[in-house]
């Protein structure tokens, strides 16, 4: 039931010693959530970083022109490039993520928006024309994507510490699985319990409906 549903997320990271890797270490929200930051190529961020899962992969989608027409994935359609870049005090806040993902080599501590611009492309002076407009947002309370929590933000452009990894939308969750009743018993199709086969956890379906929502995972695992 329901195996046509799934949860994307938007962050996991891009392996630069195996970029075409079909599985990516998760890019904990935490990450953003300390005030890292969301780039394409041209150096601007294009979305609230810290809205739900869905609205920030379908933000990072819009960067594919099949999708941005047709709002359906292409298979085999290359996924839009995406940096995730964290100042120094947001890298200190993220303390032990950032040392894991660091010593994973999944980021990358460089020197300033000059080392950020070497290490992705990016365009070092748009950098430094988003960063400046993130601040001006930060005292206004509010971004154009609606965002009003900006924490961390870095405070020396120039020489400061940041951080910066790729990264692209993972599967992250699927609602869908074996049908089961109130007792835990698996469903035949015609709605029948099969004797002695019991199911709990992410091998059932039917629990969550279109989208699960963070943690009840874990309570969907204890209940029977």
């Amino acid at each position: 039931v329901d195996m046509e549903k799934v949860q994307l997320h938007p962050t996991g990271w891009v392996d630069p010693a195996d970029p075409d890797s079909g599985t990516k270490t998760l890019a904990a929200e935490l990450m953003r959530g300390v005030g890292g930051l969301l780039f394409n190529v041209s150096g601007s961020r294009f979305c609230n970083e810290v809205s739900t899962r869905a609205n920030v992969t379908h933000n990072i989608l819009l960067h594919d022109e099949v999708y941005a027409s047709t709002g359906a994935w292409q298979r085999g359609r290359d996924i839009p490039d995406i940096w995730m870049v964290l100042g120094q005090e947001a890298g200190a806040e993220a303390g032990r993520h950032v040392d894991l993902y660091t010593h994973k080599g999944l980021l990358t501590e460089v020197a300033g928006l000059k080392g950020v611009a070497k290490h992705t492309g990016m365009p070092e002076a748009a950098l430094k024309a988003t960063y400046r407009a993130y601040a001006k947002a930060s005292k206004a309370g509010v971004d154009p994507y609606g965002k009003t929590v900006f924490r961390n933000l870095p405070s020396n452009l120039k020489g400061g510490k940041f951080y910066v990894g790729k990264v692209t939308p993972v599967l992250h969750y699927c609602m869908g699985g074996l049908k089961i009743d109130s007792e835990g018993n698996v469903m035949t199709e015609g709605g029948g319990a099969i004797p002695g086969l019991y199911a709990a956890g992410e091998v059932t379906g039917g629990v969550h409906g279109a989208n699960r929502l963070g943690g009840n995972s874990l309570l969907e695992c204890t209940v029977f």
